[in-house]
């Protein structure tokens, strides 16, 4: 043995210190992001995406797609294709208002009656009754297209203001 390393004053081998559990590594981190993002969907995002697509018809709702109908007629120029649209469009009007089940069953003057009382005055009359129960379901229609759009827009003006149930 050489006298010289005899005089070396050697450590024995060391380890790292333990690894600490704070500060999680940046991997926990986003975990526990994603975490929180799942619990905040559930239990805000969730309820609310929901209650929207429930939401009513709203008037200005109801505006905006009788507006894109009568661009679409005025395009195409299918008076069938816009009494079918129109009566499409009151229908699921009334859904929105009325129980689903007693709007979606009425057919013929008592879906009529209906529209009739949601808006405070009478906005279809007998023709438009007509045009608007038998037209959609016709090959042709023979239909005042300005009186019907004219007619859908002040009853959409009179329904009432609806806010999300």
């Amino acid at each position: 043995m050489n006298p010289a390393a005899s005089n070396l004053q050697l450590r024995d081998i060391h380890l790292p210190d333990a690894v600490s559990w704070w500060p999680p590594a940046p991997g926990w981190w986003l975990l526990l992001g994603g975490l929180l993002l799942a619990l905040l969907f559930i239990r805000v995002i969730r309820p609310w995406w929901r209650k929207r697509q429930r939401r009513r018809l709203l008037p200005q709702l109801a505006r905006r797609e009788l507006d894109r109908i009568i661009r679409q007629h005025q395009q195409e120029a299918d008076t069938l294709r816009l009494v079918q649209g129109i009566s499409m469009l009151l229908r699921r009007i009334a859904i929105s208002y009325l129980p689903r089940e007693e709007a979606a069953a009425s057919t013929g003057d008592a879906r009529l009656e209906q529209l009739n009382q949601l808006v405070p005055q009478q906005h279809f009359d007998a023709e438009l009754a007509q045009w608007l129960l038998h037209a959609p379901y016709q090959r042709q229609a023979d239909v005042d297209v300005q009186r019907l759009i004219q007619a859908t827009r002040n009853w959409i003006g009179h329904l009432p203001a609806r806010t999300e149930p």
